[in-house]
């Protein structure tokens, strides 16, 4: 009797203890909207960023050093982290960097390790790093899927593994994981990003449940949807941009910082996604997933961000003006923000007017209407004097398409202000913005020559922000944008690739070309290596990043820059034979296979020529040359694009021909199999 009235207090117990945690958990929101909130601090904090080179990572950096935290930066990327030490040292505050890949656990541990002997404990862990290919699940590579995993979740592991057991020790501590939208909600193109993201969340849940009840250290995971200048944008398509927006990274990361203050356990950004999320969990999977379609917000692989007309991916939503800085913020807040508030309400008011006249800036008579009414001088003045990317971006875009017309390319290229104030901003992080950056300037430098002054005055900056998109972006649109730009360049202006080497102290800048190169070979589905040469062909620009490429190459290659080349040689070599291996039958992508054998001639004639003490250098070349002459797949598409270009009776016909000889030439030099 005794014992049967001990287990029904028990089991009341139980259930009292249930429903008050029930309670609790259903009205902390009302409380936390209710009672005043307690002010916060991360003064002395000690906060540990992964992946802080750039986008979120970086930006949540400075936005904890504003607040006086010591603020330690992890990036594989030594000139980005180094760069953020920087800005944030600029700002009178301390930081650390180092330079480090969280996927491998023994470079985190001694990482730890330093960071441990020389600041000491650390307050505050954000996973940041990670990486976001966007691939079809069938093209996806074994290690493609391992680099993702080890980079999105395994970091994670590693760096809690570290730094967990001092803040038990002291009970107290913070770890936030940025994970994704991806990592609560299904995606196509993102089976390996999504799962690793899922996985992220799922880590933070069994942490979260693993830790004692007592324990102060707290736990924030962060699911935010897509994020807009991060600078490695994956173009986005919202049917509904009220509901799903894609966000500003000044936005993202104000919310971000927010949550980690508030020490939230779960945050879904922005909060109509947050209960969209948790209405459509109500639904079984298969309803479920006919309303998230019906929303229809998806990333596009290969998809273009509005590079000629209205931006069909919706972000102006959140697109804000930049952050006011520390000083104004103490001094003017109030009527900052409020003139800040004036000009976004104006700005929503006119973007579908804008928009408008993007989409028809390409019609020849809507060009001269705004070349007798001032249209190219009131963009160029809308451009030079907003804050906003997403307004500068729309009045950029509209000068890049009536650009066409030579008397507003001529208004254009004459206004040297606005002119350099283009090349200085290719330093922007707005992939969006940058897109049409380089339209402008690829669509107007045919036919002005002021370019090339400007460029000169500007040439550390030109030079040194164009060779970073190179080595950082992934957006392929921008990359292939670049390319073609790069090519004009240096094909209008013959001195300005000799330059460009001059000022590339630490030779980088054929290995930026190579990456990115190999970056875009990546998202290419090149089929069969026995695909005939003169089969049914692909649109010409699918292989045009790599006609631009070898044409770039051939006119950056000199006896003076011989030994860079040479170093670089395995990646032009591999990069030829990937090319090799795709269809070559447009006329474009002909003259870049020739190009690159024209460049690969020039560089045997060099070195053959020049007498050097250390043969290590022709011995090396030769290797290669040997290689490729016995690559059979290079030995046959060789000798079909030899066909092509014989018997090709198109109006390329002239430059065919003399393409041929080349080709013949070096059939001759360099012996191929099975001739």
């Amino acid at each position: 009797m005794i014992l049967t009235l001990y287990k029904c207090l028990l089991a009341i117990n139980e259930v009292v203890s249930l429903i008050y945690l029930i309670c609790g958990a259903l009205l902390s929101p009302l409380v936390r909207k209710i009672k005043p909130k307690q002010e916060r601090h991360v003064d002395n904090k000690v906060v540990l960023i992964t992946g802080a080179g750039n986008g979120i990572g970086r930006e949540l950096a400075i936005r904890f050093a504003l607040n006086d935290a010591t603020i330690i930066l992890w990036d594989r990327n030594e000139s980005n982290v180094k760069q953020t030490s920087e800005f944030i040292e600029m700002m009178g505050k301390r930081s650390f960097w180092f330079v480090l890949d969280v996927s491998d656990e023994q470079q985190v541990e001694e990482a730890a390790a330093q960071v441990r002997t020389k600041i000491g404990d650390i307050d505050i862990l954000v996973n940041n790093a990670g990486i976001a290919p966007c691939e079809p699940f069938k093209e996806l590579t074994s290690e493609k899927v391992k680099q993702v995993f080890d980079t999105n979740i395994m970091a994670h592991f590693w760096t809690t593994k570290q730094f967990l057991p001092s803040m038990e020790r002291n009970n107290r501590g913070h770890i936030v994981a940025i994970s994704s939208s991806a990592g609560i909600m299904g995606s196509p193109y993102f089976t390996a990003y999504g799962a690793s993201k899922h996985a992220v969340v799922g880590f933070m849940k069994c942490l979260y449940e693993e830790m004692d009840v007592d324990s102060k250290i707290k736990l924030t995971t962060i699911c935010p949807l897509a994020v807009s200048g991060t600078g490695i944008d994956i173009p986005t398509k919202t049917r509904f941009p009220f509901l799903l927006p894609i966000m500003t990274l000044d936005y993202a990361v104000d919310q971000i910082y927010e949550a980690i203050l508030n020490e939230e356990e779960l945050v879904i950004l922005p909060n109509t996604f947050k209960w969209i999320y948790r209405l459509i969990g109500i639904f079984p999977m298969r309803i479920a997933s006919s309303i998230w379609k019906c929303l229809d917000y998806e990333v596009v692989p290969n998809g273009v961000y509005a590079p000629i007309g209205r931006a069909h991916y919706h972000d102006h939503y959140f697109r804000t003006l930049p952050p006011i800085s520390e000083d104004q913020y103490n001094n003017d807040h109030d009527e900052d923000v409020e003139e800040q508030n004036h000009q976004s309400t104006h700005f929503d008011d006119i973007e579908e007017q804008l928009c408008i006249i993007w989409d028809i800036s390409s019609n020849v008579d809507v060009q001269h209407f705004l070349l007798e009414n001032s249209g190219p001088e009131i963009f160029i003045s809308c451009a030079l004097g907003t804050n906003s990317p997403r307004l500068k971006e729309i009045c950029i875009g509209i000068l890049a398409n009536c650009a066409h017309n030579s008397e507003i390319c001529k208004h254009v290229c004459e206004d040297s202000l606005f002119c350099t104030h283009v090349i200085l901003s290719l330093a922007n992080t707005d992939i969006p913005l940058l897109i049409q950056l380089v339209r402008l300037v690829d669509t107007t430098v045919h036919n002005q020559s002021q370019w090339y002054e400007l460029i000169i005055d500007n040439k550390c900056e030109f030079f040194t922000n164009v060779q970073h998109l190179f080595e950082n972006c992934l957006n392929q649109d921008l990359l292939r944008l670049l390319f073609q730009l790069i090519n004009h360049l240096l094909y209008k202006y013959d001195d300005l690739g000799a330059l460009w080497l001059r000022e590339d102290k630490e030779n980088q800048l054929i290995s930026s070309l190579c990456q990115a190169c190999l970056h875009l070979i990546s998202t290419i589905d090149d089929g069969s290596d026995e695909t005939p040469i003169h089969s049914s062909l692909p649109s010409s620009s699918k292989y045009e990043f790599f006609y631009h490429f070898w044409f770039i190459i051939q006119m950056l290659y000199s006896s003076e820059w011989r030994t860079i080349f040479t170093e670089k040689l395995i990646d032009l070599q591999e990069l030829f034979r990937r090319y090799s291996h795709f269809e070559c039958g447009i006329e474009n992508s002909l003259l870049s296979y020739c190009a690159a054998c024209q460049f690969f001639l020039d560089m045997y004639e060099c070195v053959n020529k020049t007498p050097a003490e250390d043969t290590h250098e022709m011995t090396t070349l030769e290797a290669s040359l040997k290689s490729m002459m016995n690559d059979t797949t290079i030995a046959d598409t060789h000798r079909r694009t030899m066909d092509v270009c014989a018997s090709n009776d198109g109006p390329m016909r002239h430059q065919l021909q003399s393409s041929l000889q080349c080709l013949d030439e070096f059939n001759h030099r360099l012996c191929w199999k099975g001739q």
